[in-house]
């Protein structure tokens, strides 16, 4: 059976970038002597060069002739004209007193594990720990530094809908799972080096993606096998990666500091790799319909207007929105025919619905979880959980505890579920918190 690759590999730094793929091929039944067989996923294959500009393009042409027709577009120094380029230091952070106040979510792992928990914990205590740990941050820009961050010049127009922004930071080393995005990015690099690994979209998302919440696989990005591999009792081939965006310090001139912002990339299959000290700060955005309308936008001509002073809707995956159980809901279910609504019955309900095979650390990562949500929750710190409680949880803690909850409780498509609102959410739950449950669980 022939193949036919054609990989596009591109050195850049400090630049802005929008991405597109070039990939055509058959399934093979064996890939094992193609020559990224057993290495890091995408490392190998020629180069290529991409169309470039120097800072941000006009809407106009952004919208027209990069983002509607997804074809990759390199944007020179365009993420200096941002005070963050100059200003952020571990020093900077460190001198702001509400660094100390600012909580932030924390990954426990370099090389990503979507089975383990992120731990909250305030931005001071990160700075003073990130560079001798595993951990590193993603989330939000913390309040008292988003006035370093201006929005890009092409995403200034109404017809986006801009849904947040995401901070990466880390001591670098960092690998993330093999996965797609609900949004398209745009993603600017403030510091460090990192290789982006793009999968052409028109792979099936069966023959790539195992894990359906979420969107990922399990994939060994480390050791990526060029072989056929059964996946729910069906033969597939594991693809090799179609560009490799690679960023690397001795493409720099005059300059320690790489920004690389890459639209295009959500809706492929992509991994990502840090290396040394890491800050980037990436703007989300909702996909079109059919396409952006260049007509509606007029051209800014300075970058001025920060992320404190730009309107985000906020997080709800639309690839995945029909997959994310409710959680103020699911919290009422779950209590409407408790004896008591307090962390024993929480710990053992949860722990009812881990898959029966969950080793000794999930257990104790539910009951983690379970210790958050009453740290959340529980605002009068009584012990227990009221309706009122619940119904008060912010929308930020609602959108972030039903994507932890996701991780714990399985999802389907059954009709047999015994709750109607449950079952529109996939959620298969079989029974309420009581004194069945197995011995070790109760350890939890």
């Amino acid at each position: 059976m022939k193949i036919i690759l054609e990989i596009q590999i591109v050195t850049l730094l400090t630049y802005c970038l929008f991405i597109s793929t070039i990939l055509n091929g058959v399934w093979a039944v064996d890939y094992s002597n193609h020559p990224g067989h057993l290495k890091p996923i995408g490392f190998a294959g020629p180069s290529s060069d991409i169309e470039s500009c120097h800072g941000f393009p006009s809407l106009k042409i952004f919208i027209e002739e990069y983002l509607n027709k997804n074809k990759p577009l390199l944007m020179k120094d365009a993420a200096k004209s941002s005070p963050a380029f100059k200003l952020w230091s571990d020093d900077y952070f460190l001198a702001e007193p509400e660094s100390a106040n600012v909580n932030i979510s924390v990954e426990q792992r370099k090389k990503e594990n979507r089975t383990i928990m992120p731990e909250d914990m305030s931005f001071k205590d990160f700075l003073l720990r990130y560079n001798n740990t595993n951990e590193y941050m993603v989330d939000k820009v913390p309040e008292p530094f988003r006035k370093d961050v201006y929005l890009p010049s092409c995403l200034q127009c109404q017809v986006f809908t801009l849904t947040d922004d995401v901070m990466w930071f880390s001591s670098g080393g960092t690998k993330s799972v093999l996965h797609t995005d609900g949004y398209q990015n745009l993603n600017c690099l403030f510091r460090g080096t990192k290789d982006l690994v793009m999968i052409n979209s028109s792979y099936p998302r069966e023959e790539l993606i195992e894990v359906s919440k979420g969107a990922y696989s399990n994939v060994d990005v480390d050791r990526f096998e060029q072989v056929s591999k059964a996946r729910r009792g069906i033969l597939h081939t594991c693809p090799y990666g179609a560009w490799r965006l690679f960023i690397h310090p001795s493409f720099l001139s005059n300059s320690n500091y790489k920004t690389v912002a890459a639209n295009g990339v959500i809706y492929r299959y992509h991994h990502v790799r840090s290396y040394n000290r890491n800050i980037a700060v990436n703007t989300w955005f909702l996909p079109a319909e059919k396409s952006y309308d260049a007509s509606l936008c007029k051209d800014v001509q300075q970058v001025s207007q920060t992320l404190n002073e730009t309107n985000f809707t906020g997080l709800t995956d639309p690839a995945e929105d029909d997959e994310y159980l409710e959680f103020r809901e699911y919290l009422k279910w779950l209590f409407e025919d408790a004896k008591k609504n307090d962390l024993k019955t929480l710990v053992k309900s949860l722990s009812m619905s881990l898959p029966e095979q969950s080793d000794e650390e999930e257990l104790k990562q539910a009951k983690r979880f379970c210790i958050e949500i009453f740290a959340k929750v529980d605002t009068d710190k009584d012990g227990i959980i009221t309706t009122e409680e619940i119904n008060n949880i912010s929308d930020e803690n609602n959108s972030k505890l039903s994507e932890k909850l996701s991780l714990f409780v399985p999802l389907s498509n059954s009709d047999e579920s015994e709750d109607d609102d449950l079952s529109q959410t996939g959620d298969e739950k079989d029974g309420q918190a009581d004194d069945e449950s197995s011995s070790n669980r109760d350890e939890l």
